[in-house]
């Protein structure tokens, strides 16, 4: 079966029947994915009379993002408008994987993307080897330091719990200052920290 003809099929689910179901049967063994094709599968069963409509039914639904596209499908409604972005056969002009650029003269049409970005002004930054002995940052540790935008009380908590006691009181102290009112609560945080650092 051809695009063409699936379409055809699609816009058109009335024209579906006995004769498609083998084909319908055989695409979904390959792709079960296909929700377009199991909307038209059920119309082909619906048309044909065939008893199996009733019990794929509900698997079909399970299946199928578009519930109300499925109705259209199955009840022979009209599709005016595409009902998800997935739905792309409902547009008329080709899918982007049907329009394929016939390379030009110059090369490749990546190639000519790449001559563009380059003619536009843009280029490619180097990345250049450290040297032996020359020290890089270390990222970590930089990511590491505690700020005061970031203190949070599960942020105290996880250092108390990786036991970086000293951490976690300045933590606790900046948390007391930001919430007056739990001052209390985190003195309180702070006294069960220096207990543990004397244990």
């Amino acid at each position: 079966m051809t695009t063409q003809e699936f379409l055809k099929y699609y816009k058109n689910p009335a024209l579906t029947g006995e004769a498609q179901i083998p084909f319908w049967e055989e695409l979904l063994g390959e792709y079960p994915w296909f929700q377009e094709g199991w909307m038209l599968y059920l119309r082909s069963l619906r048309n044909a009379g065939d008893p199996r409509f009733e019990e794929m039914l509900p698997g079909v639904a399970l299946r199928v993002r578009d519930r109300r596209l499925l109705r259209s499908i199955v009840e022979g409604e009209t599709i005016t408008a595409p009902a998800s972005p997935s739905d792309y056969l409902g547009r008329e002009e080709s899918p982007a994987w049907e329009t394929r650029e016939e390379p030009t003269a110059q090369g490749s049409s990546g190639q000519a993307l790449v001559d563009r970005f380059l003619a536009g002004g843009a280029a490619f930054g180097t990345l250049h080897a450290a040297e032996p002995g020359s020290a890089n940052p270390d990222l970590a540790e930089k990511a590491a330091e505690i700020s005061g935008d970031i203190i949070s009380e599960t942020f105290a908590n996880l250092l108390v719990q990786q036991e970086k006691y000293n951490e976690a009181i300045d933590a606790f102290e900046k948390l007391s200052l930001r919430f007056p009112g739990k001052s209390i609560y985190f003195a309180a945080r702070i006294e069960e920290v220096k207990r543990k650092m004397n244990y």
